[in-house]
């Protein structure tokens, strides 16, 4: 087996690892790294520790077009009442 270099991010997290090419410098040199997204990992004081960054909320999804429609004949009823009302905006 080789070794590797892992590319540290903010906080010591793994961004990425390579093997090390001869010849080549590198500032974090490891014998191996954990199985699986290495990302999930930060590298700190030479130990690898599991912290998963959290997962982001799904985006809310778009109204469909029943719901589009829906919502413009609310606006567009509500304008006829405040017209027959003799009401302005």
């Amino acid at each position: 087996m080789g070794k590797y270099s892992l590319n540290l991010g903010e906080n010591g997290r793994i961004m990425s690892a390579c093997v090390c090419l001869e010849g080549q410098k590198y500032e974090n040199v490891v014998d191996s790294f954990p199985d699986g997204d290495v990302t999930n990992y930060r590298y700190i004081d030479g130990e690898f520790i599991h912290d998963p960054e959290p997962t982001p909320d799904p985006p809310e999804p778009e109204p469909t077009v029943e719901e589009d429609t829906l919502s413009m004949l609310v606006d567009h009823e509500e304008r006829i009442i405040m017209m027959e009302l003799g009401l302005t905006e």
